[in-house]
Order: structure tokens, then C-alpha cells, then sequence
């Protein structure tokens, strides 16, 4: 180990692992993780793994404390209203019992909390955090947050490292960052695919009930269609026609080769994503992580010893991987390679291909009748399969795969007897000589796991004092102290319920007594400064000790948890360029490409309407000029409304305050699709010229699914908040009739035409490769999708910087009437 001392000074993350069941808590913590992140029966984004109900989670902080790990519990998912007091119920049981932080997506739960801490401090004496799935893509974002008084911000996978260190060196607050796991083509949270292909979105023709029902990737019950098979159209933006295949399913991200860099972002916390997976799983890639985080400490590099990454790598492929990890978009824009086009499950480590014909072989009579036994030769440099491991074949999907009974090693070839499930009866033919095969468990791995976690992890401890007193006819008192790294003193003073006796055959020993305040057992502390003050012939029964030392200890944690300091909301000052007065149309015309509305005809329009175009739209003279002279055809209090980009990110961010100034002459107010946008608009707007009011408006992107959200958007000065398509029509209704009549605010709800059902950093329009599409204004160019239902879908460039969103057919919900709502036509 390094003696240098300038190493210890290293800022190290906190290292956060899922636990999806008690198991997979127990695996973490033993493996090293400083903290677990967790979820109720409900309310939560992982709604199929095991999770907790309120006596798993008491027994579970109480477990993690013991370690002196924190506990953090997933409230993150959207809420109706009728759901809201449910959850902030769970909410606040769930602080009473111990934990250290919720994770929050719905704003309009988290304001409720984040109100209720700051009047009420002693109900949540905990951190609040900002999920993933609330889209937090730049400082604009976090700035958004701070103000609302939001501890930590767990950003969007899709960030460059580039980005998310000027991020953290903003130094707005703490942020954690996905370090390794599964990664969706879709920015968290604003993924709508899931919910319109199973029905919970009203409108479609999958949903002609008008019910909730289906599975909502936003209400944690993900179907996971971006796992599945689609195809391009032929069109003439390629000369080949596309095979289906999965190119909505990228594989996973390992930050463990590259940690190093992660680290020198200044993260708070490292994220390991898995609340479904197993907890060998749990344990295998906290340890990894563990050691890395360790080395980096002691030696200033995570891997000094480059063979370890290497067999880590390939082991944590083996437990879990659909393909070679990728880095996501943490260097460049993630690629076409990046994608599981064959297969989008679990492959596991890629050991070679079939060389022959498989072989299959007489049956014993002693197995199961369900399997079948066969030989396959396999191509390969080195395989390291033993008997009792698992293999996989596949050719587009899992063909056969079981148990190794017997390796045979050739040249460059290995003889493996196999009995396992064949999927396909061709099998036997030579259509899958060179079908690649997967060894997807090993024996000797998990062992290795198994030794690893019943060893444990060996933890750092924080070094207390204590004094210890009692005198005859008086209750003992014991005091532990704790001084901080930065001098802060914490103290825990207990008294005891026994009184001291004197006695003079059988007094209690000083030595006994340090012995029992210094078992501190798997606490995070270790007590090496003791002192009592006893008289020479008192006995204090050892039982009444020992629960002394238990009651001093909780104390000592619980004083240490409650002297924490919350980030408070923010007040703001009245906007005076926010026009908040103005009466708005009852009609919203939002158009994905500025040339549809340069095509229409005015004469179809017999009302004031609200024109939304995209804020890339005034950013070319002639186009803008373009859209005013057809303003001017339009009916009498017509609005025209600049929308900011779908993924305010990269080239998006480093352009928006240009394109805002380019906008601000031609228009009346400007379209949000981000919390981040308010945030941006209030800084630059306040330091320039009020001599023009805008009004804001908000996109659905902004996922209000309840009437908390909608009224807290309202409080800000936000004139009109597009719901939820996730809505339906009784819901609007009611949100509706919850807005007060004596201000100008309003609700838009999408009525017809196609929604986004997702907004990507990737380029899937040209299937990774850059064309024509940074030539072409953002909207304009388009391919058709396809699934194998024949279900069609669209996609769209988004400029310069290679964005694409889907969008689905078109729908049409039912129309309604409400003073206070705002039709939204999507064209």
C-alpha cells in the first residue's frame, strides 16, 4: 500500500447498490456498498422485483445502520391524485422508521415534502432526491431543483462525462450518477412507448375504455417494448431495406474501465442499477465497484493491477450482460454497435462458436424428460468451462442451452456434453454451425461469490469516546462522543433505569465494564478512549450495561442523522417579463416541423388559436418571416409560441441563449419542455430589457399527472401545463375543475394527433451513422417504423446535434369542453 498521505485525501464516491429484496440487501451491504436504495410495494419504478413492505424496511434500516450504511427509499414513480396522500403517508412512516433519503419523480409528492420538512423538521429528518426519471440533463436542471430545496439530483444516463463534471463543479448539490447497469434508448422519465402499446394511454387504438390500466414504464410496471423487434420502411433515405431487428435495446453500461474518469467528475455517489437482478449479482458488482473505490483511495488509480479489471469485466458479462458493455454516450454519441441488434436479453460471456453439427445423444433413463442431452463442438482459443456450468446457443434467440456434463478439449476445438431444453427441432442440422455460444453460469464464480460475501466486507470505523458513571443509591449515565472530520462534536448522554448498589463481595470491575461499552459488534464504530468513574464496591447488574451501551449508541446515530442541514427552498422574485394576466385561446395548434404550418390554410380556422414551433424556427430569417406573415392571416388574438428543444443537451444547451434571443422578437411566449428551461429563461430574461412580457406554457414532457403539479407549475407563473397524456378524460376533468376561476391559468390536454413516445440521444434514423440529417432543419426529416404487429411508429431528426424522437400513430380522445382546458392539436 502507497504511504503517500496525499492519497488519502482523494474525494471518494459513495457507492449506492439496488436491493430489490432482503437478500440482494444483505449481498450489497456485506459486499461494501455505503449505501442501499430500495422500494415499497408500491410507488415505486420496480414494481416486479420483491421489495418491502413496512416491517422488511424497519428490519432493513435497522440491519443497514448496524453497518453504518444509509438506506434510501424509491418514491419514483408518477402519482394521480387520488394516490398522492397515500404516498406521502408511506413518505413519512418510512422516516419514523429510519430512512435516509426519498427519491422522488412526481413533483407534486415531492413539494408536499419538501413543504411538510421545511415546516416540520422532526417528520422527515431526511434527504430528499431527485430521481432520474425527472429528466435532469444540465445546471439549468439542477439550479431548477436547488431552488425547491432538493438535496441530491440523480441525473440522466445520457450525459458526457464532459457535461456531467461542469455540473458538478457548479457545485449546486450533490449528484449521483448511473455507474453500471441497464440503459434505456429513451431519456428516463420521458418514455411513453410502454404505456401507449398496452392501453393506458386514452386515445390509442390499444385503449377504448378509457381506464388506466396497462403498464406504465412512469408508474413502474415497464413493459419493456424497446426490448422488442421493429424495422424501417424502405424510403429513400437508404438504398437497403431494414430487417427487423431489436434496434430500440442498447446493452449495458460498466463505467468500471473508465472509473477513474467518472470519479474525477466530482460525483457524489456512484449508482449500480438492479433492483431485479439477483443478489450474486448484488454482490459481484458492488464488490468490483468496492475495491475499485478503494484503490483509487489508497493508491490514486481504481485498477493498479489491470489483469483483476479484466476477470471482473468478463465475470460481471457472465452474471449479467446482453452484449460487451458499452459506455453509453459518456465520451461520443452512443453508435449503432452499441445496440443488441440480434438479441436483446441476457447473452452472458461469449465463448465461442459451434464448429459442427450438434449432436444429440441417447437419453438416460434417469433424467428428467423434459431436457435432453447432446454434444456440440465448439470453436474457441480458450474456454474455461467445467462441468455443472451453463451454456447458451443462440441464433436470434436462445436455441438450446443446460448444464455441462462433460468438456473434451481438441485443438482450437472443446467436445461439450450438454443436458438442457432445445427450442428449436432443427437443431440438429447444419443451419447453426457457427451459431455463437454463450457460457452464461459458472460454478466456480459463484462460489467465489459465496465465499466473498460470507467473509465480508471489512469497514472503516469512526472512532468514539466514552464516559462511564455511577455512584451507589444512583442510575449509571454513560456518554459516547464523536468528533468529526471537520471538528464538529456530537454527544449522546444516556441514563440508566438500575440504580447502582453498593457491594462489597461482588462489586463490578472496571475491566468488565470497558469490555461491554467496547462491543460494538458491526456498528460503525469502535470506542478507544474509555473513561469511568466509578467507587470501588458498586455492582451494576451486566444487563443493564450492555442496554446502556445499545441506548447510547442509537442515540449517538440518531443526534449525528438530525444535525444534517437540508437545502431550504429558494423564494423568488416576481418575474417582470412573465406575462401572467393574458387570456389564452381555447385551441393549441403544435407543430413538429415549422413547414406544416407554413402549409396551412387559414381559412380553416375560425377561432384564435395557439401556434407552438420549435425555438430552432426563428433562428432562420426567412423561415421566421415566413411563419409571421402567416400569423397575420390567422384569426385575432392568435398567439405564436416557441418551443424549447426535446433533450435541452450538447450542441441544444451550449446554442439556448441564442436561440432565445433570435426568438424573442417574433413571438408571444415560450413552450417549456424541461424544469430546466424555466430556470434558464428566468436568468436571461431578468437580466435584460422587460420591456416585452412573455407568457409560459409547459409541455407534457413535464409529466403533471395530478392536480398538485399542475397548481405548483400554476404557482410559478406558468400560464397553461399540458397534462399527462397518461391522463384520462374524467382525470383532466377534474384537474380542471380544480383550477381557481379568478386567475388566467389553464391545462392543455393532447385531443389529437401523435404524442412523443420517446426523446433519444441517438441517432437511430440513420442507424448510428451520420448522413444527411445535420443538413436538414430539426423536424424535417422522417422515417417510418414498424413493429412485428405492424403497429407503425415515426421518427424524427432533431438538427445538429443527431437527437431523434418517436412518435406514435396518431390518437384521438374524446373531445372536451371545459373553460379552463385548452384543446391541443399535435400536427
Amino acid at each position: 500500500m502507497s504511504t503517500d498521505s496525499s492519497l488519502s485525501l482523494q474525494v471518494v464516491p459513495e457507492l449506492l447498490a439496488p436491493a430489490g429484496s432482503y437478500d440482494a440487501l444483505k449481498s450489497a451491504i456485506a459486499n461494501g456498498a455505503d449505501a442501499i436504495y430500495l422500494g415499497l410495494k408500491e410507488n415505486n419504478a420496480r414494481m416486479g422485483a420483491e421489495n418491502f413492505d413496512f416491517e422488511t424496511l424497519k428490519n432493513a434500516v435497522s440491519y443497514a445502520h448496524s453497518y453504518g450504511v444509509k438506506v434510501f427509499l424509491t418514491l419514483n414513480t408518477l402519482l394521480t391524485s387520488n394516490q398522492l396522500d397515500a404516498a406521502a403517508y408511506n413518505a413519512l412512516y418510512a422516516a419514523k422508521l429510519g430512512v435516509d433519503s426519498l427519491i422522488c419523480q412526481d413533483i407534486g409528492l415531492a413539494t408536499r415534502l419538501l413543504t411538510h420538512r421545511q415546516k416540520h423538521p422532526e417528520d422527515l429528518p431526511l434527504e430528499i432526491h431527485a430521481s432520474t426519471q425527472m429528466s435532469i440533463y444540465n445546471k439549468s436542471g439542477l439550479e431548477f431543483l436547488k431552488s425547491l430545496g432538493f438535496d441530491r439530483c440523480i441525473t440522466a444516463r445520457e450525459l458526457r462525462l464532459s457535461e456531467l463534471e461542469e455540473m458538478c463543479k457548479a457545485n449546486i448539490m450533490d449528484i449521483e450518477f448511473f455507474c453500471h447497469g441497464a440503459l434505456c434508448i429513451s431519456i428516463s422519465g420521458q418514455c411513453l412507448l410502454s404505456a401507449y402499446l398496452s392501453g393506458a394511454i386514452e386515445g390509442t387504438s390499444f385503449n377504448e375504455s378509457g381506464s388506466l390500466s396497462g403498464r406504465s414504464g412512469n408508474k413502474g410496471t415497464c413493459s419493456g417494448p424497446c426490448r422488442l423487434k421493429y424495422a424501417f420502411e424502405h424510403d429513400s433515405f437508404t438504398n437497403k431495406i431494414n430487417p427487423y431487428n431489436y434496434k430500440l435495446s442498447p446493452s449495458d453500461i460498466a463505467t468500471l474501465s473508465y472509473l477513474d474518469d467518472v470519479i474525477k467528475t466530482g460525483v457524489a455517489s456512484l449508482k449500480i442499477e438492479g433492483r431485479l437482478k439477483s443478489p450474486e449479482y448484488v454482490a459481484y458488482v458492488t464488490r468490483q465497484y468496492r475495491n475499485a473505490l478503494d484503490n483509487y483511495k489508497n493508491h490514486g488509480k481504481c485498477h493498479p493491477n489491470e489483469g483483476n479489471k479484466t476477470v471482473a469485466i468478463s465475470n460481471m458479462q457472465l452474471l449479467f450482460g446482453r452484449d460487451k458493455f458499452i459506455s453509453g454516450n459518456h465520451f461520443s454519441m452512443m453508435q449503432q454497435d452499441s445496440i443488441t441488434l440480434d438479441y436483446p436479453g441476457r447473452k452472458g460471456l461469449f465463448i465461442g462458436t459451434l464448429a459442427d453439427v450438434p449432436v444429440k445423444l441417447p437419453r438416460p433413463a434417469n433424467m428428467p424428460r423434459n431436457l435432453t442431452l447432446f454434444k456440440i463442438t465448439v470453436k474457441s482459443n480458450a474456454c474455461t468451462l467445467k462441468s455443472s456450468d451453463g451454456i447458451t446457443v443462440l441464433k436470434g434467440f436462445p436455441v438450446a442451452g443446460g448444464i455441462v456434463n462433460k468438456v473434451v478439449t481438441g485443438h482450437n476445438t472443446y467436445s461439450i456434453t450438454i443436458a438442457g431444453n432445445i427450442e428449436d427441432g432443427r437443431f440438429f442440422t447444419d443451419k447453426y454451425v457457427n451459431a455463437p455460444v454463450f457460457q452464461t453460469y459458472s460454478n466456480d464464480l459463484y462460489a467465489e461469490i459465496s465465499s466473498m460475501t460470507k467473509q465480508g466486507y471489512t469497514r472503516c470505523k469512526n472512532r468514539i469516546s466514552a464516559l462511564f458513571t455511577a455512584h451507589s443509591g444512583e442510575k449509571p449515565g454513560l456518554v459516547y462522543t464523536f468528533i468529526d472530520n471537520n471538528g464538529k462534536k456530537y454527544e449522546a448522554q444516556v441514563t440508566g433505569d438500575v440504580q447502582a448498589q453498593t457491594s462489597l463481595n461482588s462489586p463490578v470491575s472496571k475491566k468488565d465494564i470497558q469490555r461491554e461499552l467496547t462491543k460494538l459488534g458491526n456498528t460503525v464504530y469502535e470506542c478507544t478512549d474509555i473513561e469511568i468513574k466509578i467507587p470501588d464496591n458498586v455492582f451494576i447488574p451486566m444487563s443493564a450495561i450492555k442496554a446502556l451501551r445499545r441506548e447510547a449508541i442509537d442515540k449517538l446515530s440518531s443526534t449525528i442523522k438530525h444535525s444534517q442541514k437540508y437545502n431550504e427552498p429558494l423564494p423568488r422574485e416576481p418575474m417582470k417579463w412573465m406575462e401572467t394576466n393574458k387570456k389564452l385561446p381555447n385551441t393549441s395548434l403544435y407543430f413538429y416541423n415549422s413547414e406544416d404550418f407554413i402549409k396551412i390554410n387559414p381559412a380553416n380556422l375560425t377561432e384564435p388559436v395557439i401556434i407552438y414551433l420549435s425555438m430552432e424556427t426563428f433562428s432562420r430569417k426567412s423561415t421566421a418571416l415566413s411563419c409571421m406573415q402567416k400569423m397575420e392571416k390567422l384569426p385575432a388574438g392568435s398567439l405564436l409560441m416557441a418551443y424549447f428543444p426535446y433533450v435541452n443537451i450538447g450542441n441544444n444547451y451550449k446554442n439556448i441563449y441564442k436561440h432565445i434571443d433570435d426568438a424573442i422578437d417574433y413571438i408571444g411566449g415560450f413552450m417549456l419542455a424541461n424544469p430546466g428551461d424555466y430556470e434558464i429563461l428566468c436568468k436571461h430574461l431578468s437580466n435584460g430589457d422587460a420591456c416585452k412580457k412573455y407568457i409560459l406554457t409547459a409541455d407534457n414532457s413535464f409529466n403533471v399527472l395530478n392536480t398538485e403539479a399542475l397548481h405548483f407549475y400554476h404557482s410559478l407563473g406558468i400560464s397553461s401545463v399540458t397534462l399527462s397524456p397518461e391522463m384520462n378524460s374524467s382525470e383532466i376533468i377534474r384537474a380542471a375543475e380544480k383550477i381557481s376561476d379568478t386567475d388566467n391559468k389553464k391545462a392543455e390536454y393532447i385531443y389529437r394527433g401523435p404524442i412523443t413516445l420517446m426523446r433519444m440521444r441517438y441517432c437511430l434514423l440513420s442507424d448510428g451513422k451520420c448522413k444527411q440529417c445535420k443538413k436538414m432543419p430539426s423536424g424535417s426529416l422522417t422515417r417510418r417504423l414498424s413493429d412485428l404487429a405492424s403497429k407503425k411508429f415515426t421518427v424524427k431528426s432533431l438538427g445538429n446535434d443527431c437527437h431523434n424522437i418517436l412518435l406514435s400513430a396518431p390518437i384521438e380522445r374524446s373531445k372536451i369542453s371545459h373553460s379552463k382546458l385548452i384543446i391541443r392539436y399535435n400536427i
